[in-house]
């Protein structure tokens, strides 16, 4: 899995439960975790001291208002791994980009490395890729 997630990669990780921290820390990745009581100020501060090859672990109902400052850290070259419950590619899409997305948001994503993987039976499965 770590070949399918390089630095500058946007993942998403479908009916992770959880298991989005697991694997960066099997991995030997530096992380920071975005959850629903996290304020931007304080994310902001602490991922900027985060090293190289860091991955952001993203665990929001929504996460599209993150959209825009999640996608410069793809740029930046973090990783980005986003806990999913939607039930295809395309769901973790539309989940992402939100209803107010505008047509640069949506053309953003699709300019970046984005994948997707599973756990399925204990293991991870990429699903598909796109970039």
């Amino acid at each position: 899995m770590a070949l399918a997630i390089p630095g500058g990669t946007l993942a998403f990780l479908h009916r992770a439960d959880g298991g989005a921290e697991a694997l960066a820390r099997a991995l030997g990745w530096p992380l920071r975790a975005i959850g629903e009581r996290d304020t931007p100020d304080r994310v902001y501060a602490e991922c900027a001291a985060l090293p190289d090859g860091a991955a952001l672990v993203v665990r929001l109902e929504d996460p599209s208002a993150w959209l825009p400052w999640l996608l410069r850290r793809v740029e930046e070259g973090r990783r980005v791994l986003v806990e999913t419950h939607a039930t295809s590619p395309a769901g973790a899409r539309r989940i992402a980009l939100g209803v107010a997305a505008s047509d640069r948001a949506e053309a953003w994503l699709s300019a970046i490395r984005v994948v997707h993987a599973a756990l399925l039976g204990g293991e991870w499965t990429l699903l598909s890729f796109e970039t």
